[in-house]
């Protein structure tokens, strides 16, 4: 039977977390998918851990070499055969009614190419920290997307024909891919993040170093840049090209106290608790 789902995920030396990410896939309520797991040349148990499951909707596929989580994604993608297509980190915790809830979406809304979700953050314990909402319809997060990337990647799922209109993630992007991606995805189709929180991102110390910090301001200035050309802005939302621009400036060390210093990233704020629109 061909799946409706092709769920894809790299990992490198995720073994900390990587049992509960594949579990909660394997205890989707949707069953009919299959599981796309890119070992990127891990030198920990990750691969050990993925084999644990006998699951015969598992593929598994080892890399040699480290070849990075764009290409990593790229190569799932081209080995998948469902109707869609979903993101999934290895760190990450997908709620049982996920892949339903997206799959039930898109469905019935075929000229969305997008579809994520807003979502539940989480600490290296499981805890929670608190809810993070997204701009949900199409018109919102046309606004918001030259402000910041309104979508959580590990949280989205993208029809297969739509791969095969816009292309796959760009690998001239060693960070922000996914920001790329999007562009290409909205000149042509809709997009739209769904109300409920289907998702649990974990925030770790491995999370963002100051290397990936600077290297993530660089390349979504990058895809700013080309993404302004895909979806005209308008004339003050050119504005926020300063961001990206100041952020590649300014050095790494400050950028990343500066995020540790964002409310949501502090421990006791409001007894630990926050929740963060962004809509």
């Amino acid at each position: 039977m061909t799946p409706i789902v092709s769920v894809i995920m790299a990992v490198y030396n995720g073994q900390k977390y990587l049992d509960k990410s594949i579990q909660s896939i394997l205890q989707q309520s949707l069953e009919c998918l299959e599981f796309i797991i890119i070992n990127d040349a891990s030198t920990d148990d990750s691969r050990a851990i993925i084999d644990r499951f006998l699951d015969k909707r598992i593929t598994a596929f080892d890399n040699k070499e480290r070849m990075g989580l764009t290409k990593c994604l790229n190569t799932a993608i081209q080995h998948s055969t469902g109707k869609y297509i979903a993101r999934m980190d290895a760190d990450d915790i997908a709620d049982p009614e996920r892949l339903r809830e997206q799959v039930t979406y898109l469905e019935t809304h075929p000229q969305v190419g997008l579809v994520g979700t807003n979502f539940y953050e989480i600490n290296e314990n499981d805890n929670f920290l608190g809810e993070v909402y997204l701009p949900e319809n199409d018109e919102k997060i046309r606004k918001k997307i030259f402000r910041f990337n309104p979508f959580f990647h590990s949280s989205v799922m993208i029809p297969w024909v739509v791969f095969e209109t816009v292309g796959f993630y760009c690998e001239k992007y060693q960070y922000a891919q996914d920001y790329e991606l999007w562009f290409r995805i909205l000149e042509k189709y809709k997009g739209t993040n769904l109300r409920d929180l289907l998702m649990k991102r974990r925030k770790h110390k491995e999370t963002l170093t100051q290397k990936k910090l600077h290297l993530q301001s660089n390349f979504a200035y990058k895809a700013w840049i080309e993404g302004k050309n895909r979806i005209s802005p308008s004339f003050l939302k050119q504005f926020w090209i300063l961001k990206y621009y100041i952020m590649n400036k300014l050095p790494s060390q400050f950028l990343l106290t500066c995020n540790k210093l964002r409310p949501h990233n502090l421990r006791y704020y409001f007894s630990g608790y926050y929740i963060r629109k962004l809509h």
